[in-house]
């Protein structure tokens, strides 16, 4: 699968186009969207579009928190 860098103000992300599932963190690409990390819950998960991406590692900048199940990227 392929796999693209995002940068957000708050993290470096991995993101590819495997299935996002419920419990889990994605992204919209599309440009109307912020660039943000979003937590893919019961309600949220119906809100996805082929714009959006599977979060599959990432860094946070600054002092942004760490997204919980996510591996983070080795530096």
């Amino acid at each position: 699968m392929k796999q693209k860098t995002i940068q957000t103000a708050k993290y470096l992300l991995i993101v590819d186009d495997s299935e996002i599932k419920e419990g889990g963190w994605h992204t919209c690409t599309y440009p109307e969207y912020p660039l943000e990390a979003r937590y893919t819950d019961k309600f949220s998960k119906y809100d996805t579009c082929k714009g959006c991406k599977k979060i599959i590692a990432h860094l946070p900048i600054g002092d942004s928190p760490i997204l919980d199940g996510v591996p983070l990227i080795n530096n």
